[in-house]
């Protein structure tokens, strides 16, 4: 199971869009870095991943479990991750 898994997450903001279509999988063990210039959506991902935002669409997980943002009532249908 991947640690931390992306799949199709868009971010609007209005008429903007900060985060377009990104997808990406993270096995354990592995080392990704996360580039991009200013105003590329790299800190709107990062808040998403640590749920502190919901995306506008597409589906964010880590550790098997959904990241839906904050006061969200959305839960994760993929079974808790078992310790290792």
């Amino acid at each position: 199971m991947p640690v931390i898994e992306v799949d199709g997450v868009v971010k609007r903001y209005r008429e903007v869009t900060a985060v377009d279509e990104v997808s990406l999988r993270v096995q354990r063990g592995e080392i990704y870095a996360l580039l991009g210039l200013n105003g590329a959506g790299k800190t709107t991902l990062i808040r998403m991943l640590l749920g502190m935002i919901a995306p506008t669409r597409g589906s964010v997980y880590v550790l098997g479990a959904a990241r839906p943002g904050p006061g969200s009532a959305t839960s994760s249908k993929r079974p808790p991750p078992t310790p290792s």
